[in-house]
């Protein structure tokens, strides 16, 4: 009886101890794959890294420029007066979507604790629709205080400024006239 074609041609069933080449090779593959994942992640970490800073920097302006919203909304339904002092981010709150934007995701430490933005100390209980250059005039910033009604002046923005962005370490500022910008530290 003849063997089957294939077997003629040399194929058959393998012989034993010829695998060994192919674990070898197998291994090599599968170091070669490890290595390169771990190059991937040194890279790609950093930036995923730099990513998460500036979207947490970008939200804390957007909460900054939301309580200014909010102090101005404040304002117009008391007869143009800021808040006052001791309560005055309570005062805004009902004018704002969520009580997430009373906090710097920044500024806030494990436990969850402070709030990280100061109200303009020259601006408390004050009649504020005929003040000039609103836009020059800051109104709530990020704080070194982390009390929640916090007031003070610029003299307590955190040094060096608590966000990083392309730009360098800065500080958000919303300003009278409900605008936000990151103000670079020099």
């Amino acid at each position: 009886m003849q063997p089957p074609p294939f077997q003629q041609a040399g194929f058959g069933p393998p012989k034993k101890g010829s695998n060994t080449v192919l674990w070898v090779v197998l291994g090599v593959l599968g170091l070669g794959c490890c290595g390169v994942m771990v190059i991937g992640a040194a890279i790609g970490l950093p930036v995923f890294m730099q990513a998460r800073s500036t979207a947490q920097s970008t939200r804390c302006m957007a909460n900054t420029k939301e309580i200014a919203l909010g102090v101005t909304m404040y304002s117009i339904d008391n007869n143009d007066f800021a808040p006052l002092s001791e309560t005055w981010l309570n005062s805004v709150e009902p004018y704002m979507k969520g009580r997430a934007r009373d906090y710097c995701p920044t500024a806030r430490n494990e436990d969850k604790q402070g709030f990280g933005y100061a109200f303009n100390k020259d601006l408390v209980g004050k009649k504020i629709d005929k003040i000039d250059d609103a836009e020059k005039m800051p109104l709530v910033f990020d704080s070194t205080l982390m009390a929640k009604n916090a007031v003070s002046g610029l003299e307590t923005l955190p040094s060096p400024g608590r966000h990083r962005r392309q730009e360098g370490r800065g500080n958000n500022v919303a300003y009278l006239d409900a605008s936000a910008k990151f103000v670079p530290q020099n």
